[in-house]
């Protein structure tokens, strides 16, 4: 039975549920937001649920120093700079990062912005879209920890280095496509028995420590569950007949923007040190190429001749990047955030294990109205 939940209910929930763990104000504020917008969307490997993850990542020992040092800036420039982290809540070094980016755009026309010793931010897309509300073109990208195999290798050394990019069109609309280079993102596959779709794999996601496809979830979690770093996903495109090593190419470029241009930790290391994530943001005003409103329609005529391509089956429209998505968070916002069975139990269990069951039951509604 599907159950939902009023966005500000949720964000209000998930707001002290961060707090029970010790997260400052300002980081369970951006954290919250930045979860119930990937529920919103229907990106549920980003959202809420991961709750128990950043409840694990907070104890002691964890990646996640929740009383961490403001980020101090090592480096600066009038069109850049790179932020210490020192391993403190990702999402508040984000926000950080991203205002600041936003903020020397603003004067300069162009600016990149970094951040080494971070942590999870969540959907890449927040953050670009966040800088396309401020009329800039936004483009973010991280390195994350080792989950991906290079082509012609099956030792786990890349992550899933996720990139994304919004522009400001016509009318107050974005258009946004955010992506990990890796063929899945290993949040989906980590949640994958949360979300019931454990089972059967496709082949050409990931490979055992032997290069073999493996196409069982549980075989797959238990790759990952071991810690020798050999047997992982595939870059985008899958194995090297399939032209994987493309996105094998774009991870080596993330990898480059983040962890390189910061002189920060690779993602060979990430999981070693179980922290180090770093942060690109880079930030454009189109302003600087001609008239924004001009350049603003003609991308948004741009779009629309891809988006009315004749499709193959007429009842399969082309659909254009987060288009889905978008959809989702209209639905969402109306009718409350739709949760199967499976990904609210997780839900549930970690408002239990907060002490915040009752409060969770209070603010879910039915799911026919």
């Amino acid at each position: 039975m599907e159950k939902r939940i009023g966005f500000e209910e949720l964000k209000e929930f998930v707001t002290a549920a961060l707090l029970k763990m010790g997260y400052s104000e300002k980081s369970a504020a951006i954290t919250a937001v930045c979860l119930v917008e990937a529920d919103a969307r229907g990106i549920y490997s980003h959202g809420s649920a991961a709750l128990n993850l950043y409840r694990t990542h907070t104890s002691p020992g964890g990646c996640i120093d929740i009383n961490a040092a403001e980020p101090s800036v090592v480096f600066e420039t009038p069109i850049s700079a790179v932020l210490d982290g020192f391993n403190g809540v990702g999402f508040y070094i984000a926000e950080v990062c991203a205002g600041l980016c936003v903020e020397k755009a603003k004067q300069t026309g162009l600016s990149v912005v970094l951040a080494r010793n971070a942590n999870h931010y969540g959907f890449a897309g927040y953050w670009t879209e966040l800088m396309a509300k401020s009329g800039l073109i936004g483009i973010t990208c991280c390195n994350t920890v080792r989950c991906v195999c290079p082509t012609r290798s099956a030792e786990r050394i890349l992550g899933t280095n996720p990139i994304a990019a919004a522009f400001p069109l016509a009318n107050g609309k974005i258009f946004m496509a955010d992506m990990a280079t890796s063929i899945i993102a290993q949040g989906k596959l980590n949640r994958s028995n949360s979300f019931g779709t454990e089972g059967v794999m496709r082949d050409g996601f990931i490979i055992d420590e032997q290069g073999n496809p493996v196409n069982s979830v549980k075989q797959a979690l238990e790759i990952f569950a071991n810690r020798d770093g050999n047997g992982g996903l595939f870059p985008i495109g899958g194995d090297e007949y399939h032209r994987g090593y493309k996105g094998f190419a774009i991870s080596l470029i993330v990898e480059l923007l983040t962890g390189g241009l910061t002189r920060g930790v690779s993602s060979k290391y990430i999981r070693t040190n179980t922290t180090g994530i770093s942060l690109f943001f880079m930030a454009i005003d189109p302003g600087i190429l001609g008239d924004k409103d001009t350049i603003a329609a003609h991308m948004e005529g741009m779009l629309s001749e891809y988006k009315n391509a004749k499709p193959i089956d007429p009842a399969l429209p082309v659909l254009l990047p987060n288009e889905i998505e978008t959809g989702h968070r209209e639905d969402a916002l109306k009718q409350g955030i739709p949760f199967s069975e499976n990904v609210y139990k997780v839900l549930r269990d970690a408002a239990k294990q907060l002490g915040l069951e009752e409060r969770l039951g209070k603010i879910t509604i039915p799911a026919q109205f």
